[in-house]
């Protein structure tokens, strides 16, 4: 949830990750309750998409010192 402060991220991405985070939290909460359990899997839902959103596009603009031989993309 605090992407856009922690990354700097704007946009509709920063958006879907406040958005997406305060649902992974909403349904973590409720799945403690016996009866909720069920709803655990749809954190797996969440964490799925917060995962395409990462996945990185475009070329590296920044250099990360020592680091960049393992950089993929």
């Amino acid at each position: 949830m605090f992407t856009r402060t922690i990354f700097g991220t704007d946009g509709a991405m920063a958006d879907s990750d406040h958005l997406v985070g305060a649902l992974v939290f909403t349904v973590s909460i409720t799945a403690y309750a016996e009866t909720a359990r069920p709803l655990r899997a749809l954190n797996m839902v969440f964490g799925a998409w917060l995962i395409v959103l990462a996945i990185p596009r475009g070329p590296i603009v920044r250099s990360y010192a020592g680091w960049d031989r393992y950089l993929v993309w």
